[in-house]
């Protein structure tokens, strides 16, 4: 069993949720940068706004998604870090 050791990557994909007056969720998605905070650099600050999505709360709270959903949910986190991880290795060769 691997252990977790306290390092990270320079990125991160964050998922919130909101429960609308409907009551349905709204589903956000952001990446995020490790920043520093007074010194402490084991912060995270938000760097970009990537999408957002409605789902019916029950579907939700029975988390009754098809493989395809959930498929696709990973693509999006994969590839956004994936787009990041170029971004920051282009701008350190630079």
């Amino acid at each position: 069993m691997d252990r977790d050791e306290g390092m990270r990557g320079p990125n991160a994909v964050a998922f919130s949720l909101l429960l609308k007056r409907d009551g349905k969720f709204r589903v956000f998605v952001d990446l995020l940068k490790h920043g520093s905070v007074h010194g402490y650099d084991r912060t995270w600050e938000h760097h970009l706004f990537v999408t957002i999505a409605t789902i019916d709360r029950e579907k939700l709270m029975r988390s009754n998604f098809s493989a395809e959903e959930l498929q696709s949910i990973g693509q999006l986190v994969v590839g956004e870090l994936a787009i990041l991880y170029r971004m920051d290795t282009e701008m350190s060769a630079d």
